[in-house]
């Protein structure tokens, strides 16, 4: 089975070597781009709903709603981080969903938009 190569690896140092500082970040912001952005986001509600959003019970909150979706992150991580994009994690959470809530899976759940 082939697979998409990703380009959204990270560059090793020889990579780096030769760049301006400018185009080492152009570089490394498909990598680290949505890490930084979370890390931004935080601390921007941090600041603006300090009485709120900083607190023990959002983030209990915050993490038992997301359970699901951490795990069938963790699960498509894995592929990625070795270079590779495998949609089979796509397909068994439509299929999950399809059967939960009784609905004909749609042609973006049973693949026949490939």
């Amino acid at each position: 089975m082939n697979s998409l190569q990703s380009t959204a690896l990270e560059p090793t140092r020889s990579e780096l070597a030769g760049l301006t500082t400018g185009q080492k970040i152009g570089r490394l912001i498909p990598t680290y781009g949505l890490v930084i952005l979370t890390v931004l986001l935080i601390l921007l509600f941090s600041v603006l709903l300090s009485n709120t959003f900083p607190t023990l019970l959002n983030l209990r909150s915050i993490i038992s709603d997301k359970a699901i979706i951490l795990l069938l992150s963790l699960g498509v991580m894995i592929p990625m981080s070795a270079g590779r994009i495998d949609l089979t994690v796509v397909m068994a959470s439509c299929s999950g969903m399809s059967s939960r809530f009784h609905c004909k899976p749609c042609s973006a759940c049973t693949g026949s938009w490939l």
